[in-house]
């Protein structure tokens, strides 16, 4: 399932994450277990159910495509919690095209690893920052 526009991100959390994941696909959804939920809390009105299932999770990132554009994702911390669940600390920089600027954000995302996969993401977005660069650094 590619996905161009999360490809940085994908591409990030493969390299952070390492052995915990085993090699999937190049979409952001083949990160997931086939019956997996990812939160946002802080997105939206924050009171959604959250999205399950990796298609649910395909679907969403290809709603996306012409919304939002991934540049560049690093990642600075990843602190394994126990045997299957690590809490990651990252950086977008990205293109809202729905505003028309380039922004940056930083997360933190609980996930839980079953099998190589994520099985569940509860992601912590904080705001949208201005931003002129081209690279995060």
């Amino acid at each position: 399932m590619a996905d161009s526009h999360f490809a940085p991100a994908v591409t990030a959390l493969t390299a952070a994450l390492g052995p915990r994941l085993r090699p999937g696909g190049p979409g952001f959804a083949d990160l997931f277990t086939p019956d997996a939920l990812l939160e946002t809390p802080f997105d939206g009105d924050g009171d959604g159910p959250g999205v399950e299932g990796r298609e649910a999770v395909a679907a969403m990132v290809t709603s996306l495509a012409g919304v939002l554009t991934f540049y560049d994702v690093r990642v600075h911390r990843v602190l394994d919690v126990d045997a299957t669940t690590v809490v990651c600390e990252y950086e977008a920089l990205l293109q809202r095209h729905d505003l028309g600027c380039r922004l940056r954000r930083r997360y933190v995302g609980v996930m839980t690893i079953s099998d190589g996969l994520v099985a569940h993401l509860r992601e912590y977005g904080g705001p949208f920052m201005p931003s002129t660069a081209e690279r995060l650094g």
